[in-house]
């Protein structure tokens, strides 16, 4: 009898060890805690392109153009989602993914931040791996994303802080600053860097951040509105894109301060080389689609496998000055 039981045990023991060795490759991921893909292989991909807007900003707009030209190439099957810069749409569209279920991963452009936490949540809990790109979630919901693709935002200022510090040293000077969505993560943290960078200097900050959207007009109306306010008192406008440096540009001009207000940018346009090899932008910072496009593709077979990558995914930036623009003449895609 007793060695009935006995076999019985060795019965039981065996079947459970062998439940926790099947258990091993499901749930949460070793890098980031999100939902690993139970996708095979790379061949067959649904990918849900979850993009702020793909027409009211060129670098949101040309990363899908490039990553679905990357898609066709690879026979990923792409389904796009405009989120018009309305995070109510964003919303909307994140619920259609989870209902839909035919998506084996999620890319993820944020409108907000904050509100983001809630998407890469649920799209963990419905079991689809999440790749946030050009913008990321708030820091409270990063668990639940594989990695982040995009801009190293502390290394882009640092750059633009650096032409700026070439120019003014020691020096005591004014600025405003032209910011882009409020609540989107990759201005947010545009402007902590640029707290940290000045935290030392005699630079002094004019006025309120000022949050134009992707708007070149409303940068425009605001920087004409503190350069009427403050005049000749303004020695520098810092943008954190060349779409307001492009806006800052045009009411400097108009305002008859060119040769006094000098203006430093990021994300280097094609459109901005000829002012900065005039003079009139003193330096920008590239940041291209193409580059998060690549990175993007580069990164989805380690995540669809659920292998441990780095969080951060970043991409090459160089500053961009008098002495280098032409070499990227040709080269920027906008």
């Amino acid at each position: 009898m007793k060695k009935i039981f006995a076999a019985m045990l060795c019965a039981v023991m065996v079947l459970s060890l062998a439940a926790c060795g099947s258990s091993s490759n499901s749930g949460t991921s070793d890098a980031s805690g999100s939902a690993e893909s139970g996708v095979a292989s790379t061949e067959d991909l649904t990918i849900a392109f979850l993009n702020v807007t793909d027409s009211l900003a060129p670098f949101p707009q040309y990363i899908k153009e490039d990553f679905e030209e990357i898609c066709d190439e690879n026979g990923w099957t792409f389904v796009g989602y405009d989120g018009q810069g309305d995070v109510n749409n964003q919303t909307d569209q994140v619920a259609s993914v989870i209902s839909d279920g035919e998506a084996d991963l999620a890319g993820l452009f944020c409108e907000d931040s904050d509100a983001g936490i809630q998407y890469v949540e649920d799209l963990n809990e419905a079991g689809i791996p999440v790749i946030t790109f050009g913008s990321d979630v708030s820091e409270d919901g990063r668990e639940y994303v594989s990695c982040f693709v995009g801009p190293d935002q502390d290394d882009l200022i640092a750059k633009e802080a650096s032409a700026i510090a070439e120019d003014f040293g020691d020096e005591e000077a004014n600025y405003i600053v032209l910011s882009g969505w409020e609540g989107q993560y990759d201005y947010l943290a545009r402007g902590a860097a640029l707290e940290n960078e000045f935290a030392d200097t005699s630079y002094t900050m004019l006025g309120d951040v000022q949050y134009c959207g992707a708007s070149r007009d409303n940068a425009m109306e605001y920087a004409t509105t503190l350069l009427t306010q403050y005049g000749s008192d303004i020695d520098f406008i810092v943008c954190f894109s060349d779409e307001f440096a492009l806006g800052a540009q045009q009411a400097v001009e108009d305002a008859g301060l060119t040769d006094s207000v000098k203006i430093y940018s990021v994300e280097c346009f094609a459109e901005t080389l000829p002012y900065i090899e005039d003079g009139t932008i003193e330096a920008s910072v590239t940041m291209t689609s193409q580059a998060v496009a690549d990175k993007l593709a580069e990164v989805i077979p380690s995540v669809v496998a659920g292998e441990s990558i780095d969080y951060t995914q970043s991409i090459e930036q160089e500053l961009v000055t008098v002495d280098n623009a032409a070499d990227y003449e040709g080269v920027l895609q906008y």
